[in-house]
């Protein structure tokens, strides 16, 4: 299993300064258990990670895409319960196309767009 980011989730994330690459690899983990909200089609999951000291339920949403050939992990967008409700149809639409784009192109030639998540440990 290989996690990685889009740069602009990285922007995001880098924003929300209590969402850790720990918690990520983490939600990757429960993911593969069969634990997620939802499975949006298109090899497309939204899963909810904790904030910490706050738990799941008012915390982060997150979209990842699966590239399944070769067991890859895109986390592509991701919003907070409480600036976002939801993503909307169209939006929905768009994160399909780009995990699409996304998983036409081998994961080693993607090295300049995406960011490959470590344990921080």
């Amino acid at each position: 299993m290989r996690v990685f980011k889009t740069q602009f989730f990285n922007k995001w994330q880098n924003k929300e300064s209590e969402l850790s690459n720990d918690s990520l690899i983490t939600a990757i983990e429960e993911l593969e258990k069969g634990l997620f909200e939802a499975n949006l089609g298109g090899n497309l999951y939204k899963k909810r990670v904790a904030m910490p000291n706050k738990g799941k339920r008012g915390a982060y949403r997150v979209i990842i895409a699966h590239k399944t050939k070769d067991n890859s992990w895109i986390y592509i967008y991701g919003f907070s319960k409480s600036e976002l409700s939801n993503i909307g149809n169209d939006d929905l639409e768009e994160l399909k196309k780009l995990a699409k784009d996304l998983f036409s192109i081998h994961i080693d030639k993607l090295a300049n767009i995406l960011i490959e998540v470590k344990n921080e440990k």
